[in-house]
């Protein structure tokens, strides 16, 4: 482990404030980014150093669970997808450890990126030569804390915005990356909009129909005949 034990950690939401900062330390010759609803595995370190050792390796992740996955839906599925493959990979996210050189060579994150920032990084620090590695050990925990549909609406957006933002980019560079999951996206949106806007004018046709005949069934009501009323026993021609 010899030249691998400086390591800081950048726990932020912007990462790029963090990474500037250490990144001004000559000493340090790794730099772990962990998100802020994340708690890290105690025995990943060890894992990670020996993993990001090899020389062309610039980057390691590993396995992410969700630590409340029986408290909604939302939880349950983001603890099924969270993770890949072991071995080398397109992309990490949030949470991972990368080589200071590997930073300094890509200038780390794009301060401009709203959302997407981590696989945008991750495509620059590959296409310069690096390799990213999905350990197969634990990370970290994470806390998606997601219990009503309006959180969801809102992840949701973010993650478009992030998938075309990145897509555009790597479009640029000429890469396929995101691009089938992309028109994936594309597909399914804008199949629910045009079902959503051929549902209005039907729902709006229905609802007239059904106004106009319940004022022509007012308006033509009349009392029905009754028969009548035969008291007092037989009548007798």
């Amino acid at each position: 482990m010899k030249g691998y034990h400086h390591c800081a950690q950048a726990s932020a939401s912007n990462p790029w404030t963090r990474q500037k900062r250490w990144l001004e330390n000559r000493v340090i010759s790794l730099i772990q980014f962990l998100d802020s609803d994340t708690i890290l595995d105690p025995g990943w370190f060890s894992s990670a150093i020996k993993a990001i050792r090899p020389e062309k390796i610039g980057a390691v992740q590993g396995l992410l669970s969700e630590l409340y996955p029986e408290r909604s839906f939302y939880n349950w599925i983001g603890n099924l997808e969270w993770n890949g493959l072991k071995g080398e990979c397109e992309s990490f996210g949030g949470n991972v450890i990368v080589k200071r050189e590997a930073l300094e060579m890509t200038g780390g994150y794009d301060e401009e990126m709203v959302g997407g920032e981590d696989p945008e990084l991750s495509r620059r620090i590959i296409r310069a030569g690096w390799k990213v590695i999905q350990a197969g050990v634990p990370m970290a925990q994470h806390d998606l804390a997601m219990t009503r549909f309006k959180q969801y609406l809102r992840r949701s957006f973010r993650t478009g915005y992030a998938f075309a933002a990145v897509r555009k980019l790597e479009r640029s560079a000429g890469s396929r990356f995101w691009q089938y999951e992309y028109r994936k996206i594309i597909i399914k949106g804008g199949g629910f909009s045009f079902s959503l806007l051929l549902a209005i004018p039907l729902m709006q046709s229905g609802s007239s129909s059904q106004h106009h005949s319940t004022r022509v069934s007012r308006a033509g009501h009349r009392p029905a005949p009754q028969p009548p009323d035969f008291q007092g026993g037989p009548v007798h021609a």
